[in-house]
């Protein structure tokens, strides 16, 4: 049997569920086909944020107070 543990979502995680339980309901996303969800205030943001770009997710960086920044690979102009 599972139990809840007491613990509190950070929100990388809250806004993760969120997705989730919007896809689960058929509802439209706006987040990319590929994303990994980050909390900006994370100590190793910057390295996590390299790695998921590298991997070629897009970045949903998320505030501690819910605000959310999409960012995406860009390949500079020659």
């Amino acid at each position: 049997m599972a139990r809840k543990l007491n613990t509190p979502t950070s929100p990388s995680a809250t806004a993760m569920e969120r997705a989730i339980a919007d896809d689960l309901a058929g509802r439209r996303s706006h987040y990319p086909e590929r994303v990994a969800f980050i909390d900006a205030d994370e100590p190793h943001a910057g390295r996590e944020i390299t790695a998921a770009l590298d991997d070629g997710y897009a970045i949903v960086l998320v505030s501690p107070d819910g605000r959310e920044r999409i960012l995406a690979e860009q390949a500079p102009a020659a």
